[in-house]
């Protein structure tokens, strides 16, 4: 038969009010503490769901942009186009630029 601790006290007749009342507090700040970091997380999550919306709205419209200066360098380029890329992919790989941006700028600039 098992016995809890409270009972075990009852029977040898210690007085257990000021634990009840120590454990009960206790309980109560760890309570406190827990709402308190949940508040806390609640936040985070926002700042951090906030944050990764902000990074895929700039990533979709460096796609955008990235499309559009192709499209750019096609049309302006016309025949030349193909010659012209590749040129562009070994100035960017030697240079270490953008090869999207490369493309764009002789595009502006050629048009």
């Amino acid at each position: 038969m098992a016995i809890s601790i409270g009972d075990a006290l009852l029977k040898l007749g210690v007085d257990t009010s000021d634990l009840e009342k120590d454990l009960n507090k206790a309980s109560g700040k760890v309570d406190a503490a827990f709402n308190q970091w949940g508040k806390r997380a609640a936040i985070a999550g926002g700042v951090i769901v906030g944050a990764v919306l902000a990074i895929g709205g700039a990533a979709v419209k460096m796609a955008m942009e990235a499309v559009e200066s192709e499209n750019l360098f096609e049309v302006a380029m016309g025949n030349m186009a193909a010659s012209t890329r590749a040129w562009s992919k070994e100035l960017s790989t030697a240079l270490g630029l953008n090869e999207f941006e490369v493309r764009k700028n002789v595009a502006t600039i050629y048009t």
